[in-house]
């Protein structure tokens, strides 16, 4: 992009160059976006048993996958503090696996490759679902370490007790 000075330079973002006299060229340094969608699906009752699927693809979304993760979570305690959630678990991550990993993708996002995903076995996370969410959302709740904070849509079957959502995890850098 090159843009001719009459006294006033306007660029967000990025560098500028003199190219020659009287003309400046705005480089963009913005890194592009890849978008991070987790997918989960569960078989919840007094206990959670489900598979979570973390994908992130290039070009906001629109790309190439770049990374892709899959592992189980299996519920360790029933939670009681989520308020105003129908349940609430503990939950601990087993058999974690890279699929995709495009050009180091997964460690580079994530902190683990192939060789190292196996070390998110064991660890814990926390998830609760509210039906009534600010008045009539359905959603999945996640213990941040501070509160629990409603992060997707859900659909929950309480009859089945299958779960399942598509959690829009943000944009990242690549």
């Amino acid at each position: 992009m090159t843009f001719h000075l009459l006294g006033l330079l306007a660029c967000s973002g990025g560098s500028t160059t003199p190219a020659d006299s009287g003309t400046v060229t705005v480089t963009d340094t913005e890194p592009p976006q890849g978008l991070l969608v987790r997918s989960g699906s569960a078989t919840v009752s007094d206990s959670y048993t489900g598979s979570e699927q973390l994908r992130f693809t290039g070009d906001e979304g629109a790309g190439e996958l770049l990374c892709e993760l899959v592992f189980e979570l299996t519920s360790t305690t029933v939670r009681d503090d989520c308020e105003d959630c129908l349940w609430a678990f503990d939950l601990v991550l087993s058999g974690a696996q890279v699929l995709v990993d495009e050009a180091g993708a997964c460690l580079a996002l994530h902190g683990v490759d192939a060789s190292t995903v196996s070390t998110w076995d064991g660890t814990t996370r926390s998830y609760g679902y509210n039906d009534d969410y600010v008045g009539h959302a359905k959603v999945l709740m996640f213990d941040d370490g501070e509160a629990w904070i409603p992060v997707t849509m859900v659909t929950w079957d309480a009859d089945a007790g299958s779960l399942s959502y598509d959690w829009i995890d943000g944009y990242h850098a690549y």
